[in-house]
């Protein structure tokens, strides 16, 4: 799982910056939110343009860098508030009991400048722009620079060429990293990093049938279908009238039906929280049932206050080495029903310092305690100062 994110000089974050997701002293949701005392999630909040999305764009960096083919330049635009040459990535990860922490740097011109891979403190990869070394087993290999491209992570480059075949830690770690899934809920669209689509039109019915069966545990008032093929639907008016449409499909199309019609309405005709819903729901079943990370942007877009606590509880409850990260501009998620103070962090853009974040149990609120009603009324930061 993943224990910490340290980032510095990346888009908007000018200083150095800990995202922590292990757990601190809380009993709160401990059997639920919690394993091993690691964070089972975290929700960022905070104004818009603050840089929330920039939380979980350093995490879809590493992933786009190991398991795309095409290198992503744009997550590289150095911060535009400070003078550093190089962007500072570091993750830290604790992998059956092993403390796993990998870091590498990237230079304006989207050189890896330098890379590490340490396990348990113990030198794994060590890269700089000249020169790298590997050990595998205590036995030490130097790579010419000429045998890896400056612009292409070396732990990608040994895991695909098969260098850590006697390191299954390594392995447990990237298939970790391989079943993340990242989800822009705003512009319903899922990345995942294997070969496994999450995208709704893609999903095969197996898929749709778990869709269906959640649907209904969760008292979830309908449920969905796919078709290939041209759809007549009928609809009755106000009127009692009969009304006959056709559904073109030009590509599978997904229809819901609410149990309380006989009504078949194609994805695009339902309201947005619905769509939003439809198409997130294959990538957190997934990562339920697989461990990974779920990274969710724009968690709340369409969902009624209900729903987003149904989503967020039912991940909790039903995966164990998972974890997600969800930003989102809903104050009814600060709720300690739902999420403890140290699973909250709040960003906050301040011109010259850049983006800087704060979690909640940095002041120490009681277990008991309106965590929206404090963060409303200014306690921990970052609101947005509005007037009319």
């Amino acid at each position: 799982m993943l224990t910490k994110v340290i980032l510095e000089n990346f888009r908007s974050f000018k200083n150095k910056t800990i995202f922590d997701l292990e757990s601190l002293k809380y009993q709160i949701l401990q059997n639920t939110n919690v394993n091993e005392g690691i964070l089972k999630g975290a929700l960022i909040i905070g104004p818009n343009a603050s840089g929330k999305s920039t939380l979980n764009v350093e995490d879809r960096t590493l992933l786009d860098m190991l398991f795309r083919d095409k290198f992503v330049m744009g997550a590289f635009d150095a911060c535009l508030f400070c003078h550093k040459k190089n962007i500072h990535l570091e993750y830290h990860f604790l992998i059956d009991n092993k403390k796993i922490v990998y870091l590498f740097e990237v230079n304006k011109a989207g050189d890896i400048t330098s890379e590490n891979l340490i396990i348990n403190e113990k030198k794994i990869i060590e890269r700089d722009l000249q020169n790298a070394k590997v050990n595998i087993n205590n036995q030490t290999t130097k790579i010419m620079n000429k045998l890896f491209s400056s612009k292409v992570l070396l732990l990608k480059k040994c895991y695909f060429s098969d260098f850590f075949v006697s390191m299954p830690i390594i392995t447990k770690l990237m298939d970790f990293l391989h079943h993340s899934v990242y989800v822009d809920a705003s512009n319903k669209i899922a990345h995942s990093y294997n070969n496994v689509s999450h995208i709704i039109q893609d999903v095969d019915q197996n898929v749709i049938n778990e869709i269906n069966s959640t649907f209904n545990s969760l008292n979830i008032g309908f449920k969905i279908s796919k078709s290939k093929e041209d759809k007549i639907s009928e609809i009755n008016d106000f009127d009692g009238h009969v009304k006959s449409y056709r559904v073109k499909a030009e590509q599978p199309i997904i229809f819901f039906q609410r149990n309380d019609m006989n009504l078949n309405l194609p994805l695009d005709l339902e309201s947005l929280g619905n769509q939003t819903l439809v198409n997130m729901i294959p990538s957190v079943l997934y990562c339920c049932q697989h461990k990974s990370l779920l990274l969710i942007d724009e968690f709340s877009s369409g969902f009624h206050n209900r729903l987003e606590e149904l989503i967020i509880k039912y991940f909790f409850i039903n995966s164990k080495d998972s974890q997600v990260i969800f930003t989102s501009h809903s104050t009814n998620l600060l709720n300690n029903k739902l999420l403890r103070p140290d699973q909250i962090y709040t960003v906050t853009f301040d011109p010259n310092l850049g983006s800087f974040i704060e979690r909640f149990s940095d002041e120490n609120p009681r277990e008991a305690q309106n965590l929206e009603k404090m963060y409303l009324s200014g306690k921990f930061g970052s609101l947005p100062d509005y007037k009319l």
